[in-house]
């Protein structure tokens, strides 16, 4: 017999393994973004939602600011590994790294919209956090060049850094309502047309 949600047993901390519980809560944080917002969401109502105390889920999150930035880091982890599949898909087709990455950058933003507001959001961040300034740093070097990873001093082109920031700013006018009420395959298309415009003429 199918069991009923209702009659389903969600693990009380007991039964978590190592390490799980708190990837738990970060999926029961991310849950609740689309609809409660980064400036909405309660530990609280994600430890509810594991099925453990309060107590338990600030052994792992002292306060809603360090639940926050972990959900940061996995955004921005998540949408690194998108345009990282997305660059080297690129190089070895012969295609434009450069619309590859913004390609990715968008449709990230597009398709998980509260979790990109949150990467952004750094009222709610701790800044200093070890795995945030990790995150952010392996997302600039994405963004602003094709350097490896030792190689931190790489010049930044000038084109890169005003196509992250159109590509950023306009995706975010996006989610936010900012541009004409039309679908999102239509905004989209605009924006990378946008993109188009400030692609390097040598790559």
């Amino acid at each position: 017999m199918v069991t009923s949600k209702q009659e389903k047993q969600v693990p009380g901390a007991s039964e978590y393994h190592h390490g799980r519980l708190r990837e738990a809560l970060l999926d029961a944080v991310e849950a609740q973004l689309p609809e409660k917002g980064p400036e909405g969401v309660s530990l609280r109502a994600a430890a509810k939602h594991a099925g453990v105390s309060s107590a338990a889920a600030f052994r792992h999150f002292k306060d809603k600011r360090a639940v926050m930035t972990a959900v940061a880091v996995r955004a921005h982890r998540g949408m690194a590994e998108h345009m990282e599949t997305a660059a080297t898909e690129a190089r070895s087709a012969g295609l434009s790294v450069f619309s590859a990455k913004g390609r990715a950058y968008l449709d990230f933003a597009l398709s998980e919209p509260a979790k990109f507001k949150t990467m952004f959001r750094t009222a709610l961040l701790d800044e200093t956090d070890a795995d945030l300034v990790e995150a952010e740093a392996r997302m600039t070097r994405l963004l602003l060049n094709d350097a490896g990873e030792d190689e931190k001093h790489a010049e930044i082109p000038a084109k890169s850094l005003l196509a992250w920031g159109a590509v950023h700013g306009l995706a975010m006018l996006s989610i936010e309502g900012g541009l004409p009420n039309t679908a999102t395959k239509d905004k989209r298309s605009a924006i990378l047309e946008a993109l188009a415009l400030l692609e390097p003429q040598d790559e």
